[in-house]
């Protein structure tokens, strides 16, 4: 595992290269370039010999798994994402983050995999609570298309990371529930003989994003995003109570000092 924090990845304290490479290909990523440099395979690639690193740390630490790959990419099967799972399970002192850019597996790949652990629920419950999971978005196309999956996937903090920021994002109708704007109730449209209101439990309550994270493009020839973007999107979360996070690859975009907030992970 790779030490990480300030000029490195600040969000996280390790990384767990566990996967490497990614079908995507993205132009803009910074691991394929990486790759490139070093003269090494971008292919989705299984780390079996690496399942045993967070067991030998011991310090409880957040730690962000395949930072440079993508755990759910269609080419890692599921049978090693589960012994991912394990490995994660038997080292419950760390908090575990998770970025994808396939929402839609790893919503396939989580709710099978506690629908079949459910019956150790109090272990199950304290594994649950140190996993956070997240997709990674550049733009409102990713957004309209990723969030959904991953706002019904179980986590005890479900993420985004806008990075790189290539565009406006709005964000808005994911940071809380749009049929009772957060609250976890709605007006039931009458109210009781002595007056006082009824409100209703919201049926189909999402709770929304727990964390949004920020980022701008790095490397030569990165293209940084409009500072009116960055501060859209900050407004937002500010709006929504949404704690936000800004990267330092922001810090020559805005001009104030840069935002950096953290979820309290809770029960979801």
């Amino acid at each position: 595992m790779n030490r990480q924090g300030p000029g490195k990845i600040e969000w996280t304290d390790w990384s767990w290269s566990i996967v490497t490479g990614c079908s995507k290909l993205c132009p803009y990523c910074y691991a394929a370039a990486m790759a490139r440099r070093f003269r090494r395979s971008f292919e989705p690639t299984c780390h079996p010999e690496r399942l045993g690193e967070p067991g030998k740390l011991r310090q409880p630490s957040k730690i962000f798994v395949a930072s440079a790959g993508d755990l759910f990419d269609p080419a890692i099967p599921f049978d090693f994402v589960a012994q991912v799972w394990q490995a994660m399970w038997q080292a419950p002192q760390h908090t575990y983050q998770i970025l994808t850019k396939q929402p839609a597996r790893m919503r396939e790949f989580v709710t099978k995999w506690y629908s079949e652990t459910s019956g150790m629920a109090t272990r199950q419950q304290d594994f649950y609570s140190h996993v956070w999971l997240g997709t990674t978005i550049t733009c409102q196309a990713d957004a309209d298309a990723r969030i959904g999956e991953l706002l019904q996937t179980p986590a005890a903090v479900r993420f985004v990371s806008v990075e790189p920021m290539l565009g406006a994002v709005d964000l808005s109708c994911h940071l809380r529930c749009m049929d009772c704007d957060g609250s976890g109730s709605v007006d039931s449209g009458g109210s009781y003989p002595w007056g006082e209101w009824i409100m209703l439990p919201c049926e189909d309550h999402n709770p929304g994003l727990d964390w949004v994270i920020c980022g701008a493009m790095s490397g030569p020839g990165a293209i940084p995003p409009q500072r009116d973007w960055v501060e859209s999107l900050r407004e937002q979360c500010q709006r929504a109570g949404v704690p936000y996070f800004e990267k330092g690859s922001l810090s020559n975009v805005v001009d104030r000092p840069l935002v950096q907030q953290w979820p309290e992970a809770g029960e979801r």
